[in-house]
């Protein structure tokens, strides 16, 4: 009987409990469920994270697509190069954007961004449209779109206007020297590139080649006898009489050619260059501004004739010396004329208006008679009175009220009189029609200019 129970108890202690058994399984099954999900969680990330397969699968392909765009850029660059000394045709930005769109390598939000940009993102990738845009076409371009940047509030890329910085990469080294007696002077003037570090700006188009032009922000300076460092006491370029007239034009231009770059050849500003800026291009609108008339002058193109008078060249073939009766009959017309901007002149008259002040402050801020901060135009005209007819190159100061333009300054009359002064050389640049956006960058940061 103890036993019998005793073996009924050990059946019933070694029955399995179904409850305590599916307690177990429902446990394993919320921890396996639990690791799934964060696998899968692991999984998803991989996937989609910042770091995750799909995002560098992404990254890949527009590096891919930058890299494959910015090779068919340089590409064509340097086919637009070969074509400038091939008669070949060259291929427009535009032509370009259009046909890489085509071939699904830009989207339509990058197409959109280059309307107003040079460099756009792709990926993480910055690709340069610049060197597909020459300087002209977007001087052209910002005048066709009719974008104003009087204050210099202009931020595309794609334009550039009169009065805009660049970063042209002009030459550090090099020198000029105008001879003693070359302009009337007994001492040597020597210029020097490397005390000469100039900022640029854009002057303009080019009328005669439709080149783009920079104009150097500040004038050039002397320097001392000994060739080191800038002559703070005489920085400028002194001229007297008679050879002031005959050879100011090639030694202003000797001078600014150290400037010149397979870029762009330099020479010195002209009277037809402010003219272009100020739209005195005609003779009509010379006879109309010209300031002489007021000041009892002829006006351009009128006749002058003087007997027993010297030309500047007669003068100089006769070592400068008068004799009774070694003068000769000077006749012509009148070539020379003077006018004043954005301010009417004491004797009256006409004046031209200029609505950029960014444009007038390039041209004549800071410009002043009595303190020679004035430069020489590389152009020589003759004026005329009743009495004299005078010969010069042009130049252009500030006379205290009013900024004057204009050719000659008189430095040697029919008399035999000369002058003597001094004035500022200011280069320009007139760059090749393939120099781009790449070659030639536009400078938005402020830029400070001191005489």
């Amino acid at each position: 009987m103890g036993k019998l129970k005793n073996k009924k108890r050990k059946n019933i202690s070694t029955q399995k409990d179904p409850f305590r058994e599916k307690g177990i399984t429902l446990i394993a099954l919320v921890v396996t469920i639990i690791v799934l999900l964060i696998l899968a969680g692991i999984s998803i990330a991989m996937l989609t994270g910042n770091d995750g397969i799909i995002q560098k699968a992404i990254e890949a392909k527009d590096a891919t697509r930058a890299g494959a765009v910015q090779e068919k850029i340089n590409m064509i660059i340097a086919e637009n190069l070969i074509s400038e000394y091939s008669d070949g045709e060259r291929r427009t930005r535009e032509e370009v954007i259009q046909e890489l769109q085509e071939e699904e390598n830009l989207t339509l939000e990058e197409v959109s961004e280059l309307e107003d940009k040079n460099i756009i993102q792709i990926g993480n990738m910055n690709v340069d449209f610049s060197g597909l845009m020459t300087l002209t076409q977007m001087y052209n371009k910002a005048i066709a779109e009719g974008c104003t940047n009087e204050n210099g509030t202009c931020t595309d890329e794609t334009h550039l206007h009169a009065g805009d910085y660049v970063n042209y990469k002009a030459p550090t080294t090099g020198s000029y020297t105008v001879k003693a007696d070359t302009l009337g002077v007994d001492y040597d003037q020597t210029y020097d590139v490397s005390y000469n570090p100039l900022n640029w700006r854009v002057l303009g188009i080019n009328p005669d080649t439709g080149n783009l032009k920079l104009i150097a922000g500040s004038p050039m300076k002397k320097t001392n006898s000994d060739g080191t460092g800038v002559d703070e006491a005489s920085p400028y370029l002194r001229m007297i009489g008679s050879k002031s007239y005959t050879n100011s034009i090639e030694e202003l231009n000797q001078i600014c050619s150290l400037y010149t770059t397979n870029l762009g050849a330099a020479r010195s500003i002209t009277q037809e260059d402010i003219d272009q800026i100020t739209g005195i291009t005609s003779e009509d609108e010379i006879k109309r501004y010209n300031l002489d008339p007021y000041y009892n002058g002829k006006n351009y193109g009128d006749s002058y004739s003087f007997a027993n008078a010297w030309t500047p060249e007669a003068w100089i073939e006769n070592n400068g010396t008068t004799s009774e009766n070694s003068g000769n009959t000077v006749a012509g017309n009148v070539t020379g004329y003077y006018y004043a901007v954005n301010h009417q002149d004491s004797a009256g008259g006409e004046y031209v208006t200029l609505s950029s002040d960014k444009v007038y402050d390039m041209l004549f801020d800071e410009t002043s008679y009595n303190s020679e901060k004035k430069y020489w135009l590389a152009s020589t005209a003759i004026l005329a009175n009743d009495n004299y007819a005078f010969f010069g190159p042009g130049m252009v100061y500030h006379d205290g009220t009013t900024t004057i333009v204009g050719t000659p300054f008189s430095m040697f009359d029919t008399s035999g009189g000369g002058r003597d002064d001094s004035a500022a050389v200011r280069p320009v640049v007139v760059l090749s029609t393939f120099a781009t956006g790449a070659d030639v960058r536009k400078i938005t940061t402020d830029v400070t200019e001191t005489w």
